[in-house]
C-alpha cells in the first residue's frame, strides 16, 4: 500500500492507495506550530479507522507547498511509520518541458500534471485546481506546459475581504440565488461565487483562444472548491483527488 499525503496550505490532503485504488483519505488542518507527533497519531488514525496495518505502508510519496511543516511531517512518517517518505519536486520529475516554469513550479501542481497527463494521454488539458490558491496549468497533447496561472481562491478571497474591512464578516462559500439580495451576507456570497466563475470562465477563454483555437482541450477541474461549480458545466471533468492520484502514479514510477 502506498500513503500520498497532499500538504496544502490550508489542509493536509491524505490517501492510502492499495492495489491502484484510493481506498482511505482523510484532511487535517495545516499548521507549523503542529507537532510531528501530532501528525503521527493523525496519520495513524487514519489506518486504523479504515482498518490498515501500518505495516502494509510500503512507501510514502508527499508533495508539499508549505516548508515550514515539512520537517515535522518527515519525522512523523519516520518515528511512526517507520519508512522516509519521498517529497516530490520539478527537480525528480523532468517530463515537464517548459524550463522557463520548471523552478517555481510548486509540487502540487506538478502532481497534477503527472495525474491529468496519465489519465488523459495525447489531449490538451487545462487543469484548474481550487484550494487556497486558484491554479491554472495549460497543457499540450505532446506533455509540455505552455502557461498556467495563479490567483487567490474562493476561500482566500473571503478571508480577505473580512479582515481589511471593518464590517464585513467572513462568509461561507456557497451558490445563492443572484436575484435574491436580502443581507450583506447574501452580497458577498454573490460577489464571491459568480465572481471567481467569471475569472475562471475568462481565464478558460483566453487559454483556448491562444493555444488551443484550431484544436480540441479538455477542462479538468480539482481540489477542495471543485465541486462548487458542478451545475455551471464549465468543465468537462472534476476529479478532487487529481493531486493523490498523481503522487500515487508518482511513486509507481519511481519504483519501476
Amino acid at each position: 500500500m502506498i500513503l500520498c499525503i497532499d500538504v496544502g496550505n490550508s489542509q493536509i490532503h491524505c490517501g492510502v492507495y492499495g492495489e491502484g485504488q484510493l481506498i482511505a483519505e482523510a484532511r487535517y488542518t495545516t499548521n507549523d506550530s503542529i507537532t510531528s507527533d501530532a501528525y503521527g497519531i493523525f496519520l495513524k488514525a487514519i489506518l486504523y479507522e479504515q482498518n490498515i496495518n501500518a505495516k502494509d505502508i510500503k512507501q510514502i510519496v508527499i508533495s508539499s507547498v508549505v516548508p515550514e511543516v515539512d520537517y515535522q511531517i518527515n519525522k512523523a512518517c519516520i518515528d511512526y511509520l517507520a519508512l522516509v517518505p519521498t517529497f516530490l519536486n520539478i527537480e525528480n520529475y523532468k517530463k515537464i518541458k517548459n524550463c522557463k516554469l520548471q523552478e517555481s513550479l510548486g509540487a502540487d501542481r506538478v502532481a497534477n500534471f503527472i495525474s491529468a497527463t496519465t489519465l488523459f494521454p495525447n489531449k490538451n488539458l487545462i487543469v484548474i485546481d481550487l484550494g487556497t490558491a486558484t491554479t491554472v496549468c495549460v497543457i499540450s497533447k505532446n506533455y509540455k506546459l505552455l502557461s498556467g496561472s495563479i490567483m487567490p481562491g474562493l476561500k482566500t478571497s473571503a478571508k480577505a475581504l473580512s479582515s481589511s474591512t471593518a464590517k464585513l464578516p467572513f462568509v461561507k462559500i456557497e451558490k445563492i440565488d443572484i436575484g435574491i439580495v436580502e443581507t450583506t451576507v447574501d452580497s458577498i456570497q454573490i460577489g464571491l461565487f459568480y465572481g471567481h466563475l467569471g475569472a475562471i470562465k475568462e481565464l478558460i477563454t483566453r487559454f483556448k483562444n491562444k493555444f488551443f483555437a484550431d484544436d480540441q482541450s479538455s477542462i479538468i477541474a480539482t481540489g477542495g472548491f471543485s465541486e462548487i461549480y458542478k451545475e455551471e458545466e464549465i468543465f468537462d471533468y472534476i476529479i478532487p483527488d487529481l493531486v493523490l492520484r498523481g503522487l500515487y502514479i508518482y511513486s509507481q514510477l519511481i519504483t519501476s
